[in-house]
């Protein structure tokens, strides 16, 4: 009997459960008191307020979890007694029920929290009127120091009011999601009622029973949950009030101690550097400890290594363990670092209040202004740096972080000792990060500072007068004329001695080209009487010595060493040997014309087809003019690289001939007398050598002779000129002489041994004939 007595117990139970299932349990109208189901209570989905009633109450679902759980306890001693698994469905009521206990909390606490608000708003409110109407309470409101930490406050709300609208979407977007996960729930509940009503076996219908329960507990959550969100959601709505509210009373303080007035005045400046210095000496004693921190992690890091190192066999424990110290001197390494720049930063910080009552002040002089502005955009840029900096390195550590969570799940219960020291690592790491986010508070810190003083400077100088612009502009001349581009051997380059080294270069090349073409003109027209080519050789010369020399006396004047083109001459030198080579072999070969003098200017001279005089030999080519009066520029170096025939180089006479052929069977003695005669009466041809005429050959048409003669010639027209005078005399001479000059013929000669047929047509058959041949051809 005994051994039955927990069965029937058990079967007992659940029976209880299955009436308690049955039934909607009743909630409490907080309007009148009177009892209202669940489905009531939760189906208005109007906006709660505090004085609304919870869809459920609290107490009365920790007495239906207290009974389920009392339940589901006997049900495991019971299956503990005869060795058997408790009923599931127990255990997943217990659970649904908890949940809807966790979410009726959370909405009274949603609910709590929306009354606070609603408190703390009109306090806000109250304030807002005081402040309008009588100005700021605080006692120090009149001070400096508080009007720019009202400013602070302000631009930290103001950065905070994008995260405050995103809240509230955020909010909205959770009702939307919740109530969506309430038709699903109820969906499925209508589900397990119609497959319950229409089921018809008895095996089946404990089953969807409990399916029906545990359907209709997750829509009693799903409900509550959507109440809690739309609670949420309200209590968004009224932090973005209070937000703004804050930001609204914040800015009448300050409109009302600007309207008033505040100075900031030395006793303020005065509390603000002795703040700092004291934050400085809490920097300084912090930094001491971590470097003591550092070198105790120091020592203990060496000794875990060598009892590692020493190790037989590896140890998971003392592996962790190095790892840990290894950390540890990382962590004292980083904080003492941050702390030395921490420290700077505060020294910068000191020096930018200094300036800043200076220019409220306005104390400070234009160029001060000027400097200070600079050298704070430079810092606010620097700070611009390191920010993301500090942010990488607390990724990287949380990325750490979270790799060493994993190998403490993998380690086990069992390794107590590996699951210390990995603790330890977490910890260092934690740590870390609380150090660099400490450095990140410190940046912005400083960051702000600068950028007020920078608006501070930016409105002094809209109120600058003419004079004081113009020394603004002088100062930003002088600072780029100043400014270093390169340094070699204790010498700088500045902007202003390179453009002052070009400028003297450019006068340099003035005057060397103006002293030069001076010498080329007293070496023609002086004493000198030097020729044309000379003297252009010597004016060439003349002008690059003069050049360099000047380059070297600018350099010298703006103080640039010489050793500072050694790197640039190597990077001429790739440049020459790669893209430059051409003109360096022209410029080269110009050199070398202008030393050899193979050729001279008004030389006469032929190169392959190329007939003319040399009128300009420059650094890169020299001109050649032709007898078209076309100015060939031919490259210096296809003088050295091609023959060249230069007719005038030694002097200008140059022999030439004129060639004639006379009809076979003239007088060929006769013929040759008269030739010489037309070349000998002519003005332009020397006598000395004596012109001269030879008999050729006997060609085909023609008995060929050549008259030679010099001349004197200075381009090639003359010779061309002096050549068509003896063709024209000599074909005088000939036509008076009676002799024939030759022209091209063919002599026809006949077969005559036999005689040649002659016949006569009539014209009117010969056009027939004609007519006939015509059209043939066609």
């Amino acid at each position: 009997m005994k051994s039955w007595f927990p069965i029937l117990l058990l079967c007992a139970a659940c029976c209880f459960e299955l009436i308690e299932a049955r039934a909607q349990p009743p909630i409490l109208n907080a309007a009148n008191g009177d009892i209202t189901p669940i489905e009531q209570a939760v189906s208005d989905t109007s906006l709660p307020s505090a004085e609304a009633a919870s869809p459920t109450k609290r107490e009365q679902v920790a007495e239906e979890l207290r009974v389920a759980q009392r339940t589901l306890d006997s049900a495991k001693q019971t299956s503990e007694e005869n060795n058997v698994k408790p009923p599931e469905r127990l255990q997943r009521e217990v659970e649904l029920l908890k949940q809807l206990e966790v979410v009726i909390a959370q909405h009274e606490a949603a609910k709590t929290e929306h009354i606070d608000q609603q408190t703390r708003l009109s306090d806000l409110d109250a304030q807002l009127a005081v402040v309008r109407e009588s100005g700021s309470p605080e006692e120090n409101s009149s001070s400096f120091l508080f009007l720019d930490h009202l400013r602070d406050d302000l631009a930290t709300r103001q950065a905070r009011t994008a995260s405050v609208d995103a809240g509230v979407t955020s909010a909205t977007e959770a009702i939307a999601r919740a109530k969506q996960s309430l038709e699903v729930k109820e969906q499925g509940l209508r589900r397990a009622k119609e497959l319950e009503q229409a089921n018809t076996s008895d095996d089946k219908r404990a089953d969807l029973a409990n399916a029906t329960k545990f359907a209709e507990l997750e829509v009693r959550i799903a409900k509550v949950v959507v109440e809690l969100k739309k609670q949420e959601e309200a209590n968004q709505q009224f932090t973005k009030q209070l937000h703004q509210r804050q930001i609204e009373l914040i800015e009448e303080k300050i409109r009302w101690i600007v309207k008033k007035g505040v100075i900031f005045s030395q006793e303020d400046l005065d509390t603000q550097l002795i703040e700092i210095a004291k934050q400085e000496d809490d920097l300084r004693s912090d930094k001491q400890l971590a470097e003591s921190n550092l070198g105790y992690a120091e020592g203990e890091w060496s000794r875990a290594r060598q009892q590692l190192d020493s190790s037989l066999e590896k140890d998971a424990a003392l592996a962790e363990q190095v790892e840990a110290k290894l950390l540890a001197k990382q962590l004292y390494q980083t904080q003492a670092s941050v702390l030395n720049s921490r420290l700077v930063r505060r020294g910068g910080n000191r020096e930018i209040w200094e300036r800043r009552f200076a220019v409220i002040r306005e104390t400070a002089t234009t160029d001060e202004l000027i400097t200070w502005n600079e050298e704070a955009r430079a810092r606010l840029k620097q700070l611009d740096t390191e920010k993301p900096l500090e942010q990488n390195r607390i990724d990287e550590a949380r990325q750490d972080l979270v790799g060493i969570d994993k190998e403490y799940q993998a380690a086990g219960e069992d390794a107590i000792q590996v699951r210390r020291w990995i603790q330890e690592q977490r910890d260092h790491l934690t740590q870390l990060i609380q150090v660099h986010d400490a450095n990140i508070v410190s940046i912005e810190s400083s960051r702000r500072l600068t950028e007020k003083l920078i608006a501070e400077i930016g409105g002094d100088v809209q109120n600058w007068s003419l004079v004081e612009w113009a020394a603004s502009l002088q100062h930003h001349a002088a600072t780029v004329w100043n400014m270093e581009i390169t340094k070699v051997d204790d010498h700088s380059l500045t902007v202003g001695k390179l453009l002052l080294g070009v400028f003297l270069i450019f006068c340099g090349f003035i005057l060397a080209r103006m002293l030069s073409r001076s010498l080329g003109y007293r070496l023609q027209q002086g004493r000198i009487h030097m020729n044309e080519s000379g003297a252009a050789a010597l004016q060439s010369l003349s002008f690059y010595v003069l050049l360099v020399c000047f380059t070297l006396t600018a350099l010298k004047f703006v103080n640039v060493p010489l050793t500072m083109f050694t790197f640039l001459g190597g990077a001429i030198a790739i440049g020459v040997g790669f893209g430059s080579q051409n003109i360096v072999n022209n410029f080269i070969s110009g050199l070398i014309l202008l030393a050899e003098r193979p050729i001279k200017v008004g030389d006469l001279i032929q190169i392959d087809e190329l007939f003319g005089n040399v009128e300009h030999i420059g650094a890169r080519s020299t001109i050649i003019r032709t007898g078209n009066n076309l100015d060939i520029i031919v490259p210096n170096s296809t003088f050295l690289e091609n023959n060249v025939v230069n007719l005038t180089r030694g002097d200008d006479k140059l022999r030439t001939n004129v060639k004639v052929g006379i009809a076979y069977g003239s007088p060929t003695r006769e013929a040759t007398k008269l030739m010489k005669y037309a070349a000998v009466e002519h003005g332009r041809i020397l006598n000395s050598p004596e012109p001269f005429v030879w008999f050729v050959e006997f060609g085909d048409n023609s008995l060929n002779f050549e008259v030679h003669f010099w001349v004197k010639v200075r381009n090639i027209s003359d010779r061309t000129r002096i050549e068509s005078d003896v063709r024209f005399r000599i074909d005088q001479l000939f036509r008076e002489a009676g002799i024939t000059i030759a022209f091209p013929q063919r002599d026809i000669h006949i077969d005559a041994t036999t005689p040649i047929p002659i016949r006569m047509i009539p014209h009117d058959r010969f056009d027939h004939l004609h007519e006939t041949h015509d059209s043939e051809a066609a």
